[in-house]
């Protein structure tokens, strides 16, 4: 059994980029939340990547990571009825489509 499920979207990292994650962080996921915690959502958190040590820049900006009590939730979530509500407010900070992957988590260390 999982430790739990993911529903990620990574942002690419681009000059022509333009991102609000002020609105991301104040607005979009609590809307997201407060959607999609009905369908087994439990928790985001929102990653902005950095040049690595040597100085190169990510290949992304940076990514939203939902976490889920089981697989079949996420799937409940973007049939729904709200998808179309969370997804278009993303132009309300991104002008950039993400990569979604979907991810299972089986090994952690550490705070839950």
């Amino acid at each position: 059994m999982p430790l739990t499920d993911t529903l990620s979207f990574f942002y690419p990292y681009d000059l022509r980029a333009h991102y609000d994650l002020d609105y991301l962080i104040e607005k979009h996921m609590p809307l997201v939340k407060e959607r999609w915690a009905p369908c087994g959502m439990k928790a985001w958190s929102v990653t902005k990547f950095t040049p690595n040590p040597e100085g190169i820049p990510p290949v992304y900006a940076f990514t939203t990571t939902l976490s889920w009590d089981r697989h079949e939730s996420i799937g409940t979530a973007l049939e729904g009825k709200d998808v179309n509500a969370i997804m278009d407010d993303v132009t309300k900070f991104s002008n950039k489509e993400p990569l979604i992957i979907v991810g299972e988590c089986i090994g952690r260390d550490g705070e839950d």
